[in-house]
């Protein structure tokens, strides 16, 4: 009878020790998912405020009717511009004869 008490202590103790390496585990766990979760907020975040800056820029014109454009639509519109300002500048260069 001694020898089963004494055997059942040691399955208690040790119980006893597996039970806090899971909760010291857990607890770690929990550490590194909040860890994990900040980051990942904060790179959705930064996500949200690049695809604002570069997806689109907001105009306002006229009774504050907003109007996006894409960045395709700036680097057109800028192109067409060079387009239109280097074609008067050739004409007029031309019309100077200096071409």
């Amino acid at each position: 009878m001694d020898m089963i008490a004494k055997e059942r202590d040691e399955l208690l103790i040790r119980l006893d020790e597996r039970q806090k390496q899971i909760l010291d585990m857990n607890i770690s766990q929990e550490k590194h998912l909040a860890t994990l979760n900040d980051k990942v907020y904060k790179n959705i975040m930064r996500i949200a405020q690049n695809s604002e800056r570069i997806g689109s820029i907001e105009k306002v014109i006229g009774d504050g009717v907003p109007i996006r454009f894409t960045n395709k639509q700036y680097v057109a519109g800028g192109i067409s511009a060079i387009t239109l300002l280097s074609t008067l500048a050739l004409t007029a260069c031309k019309l100077l004869g200096w071409l």
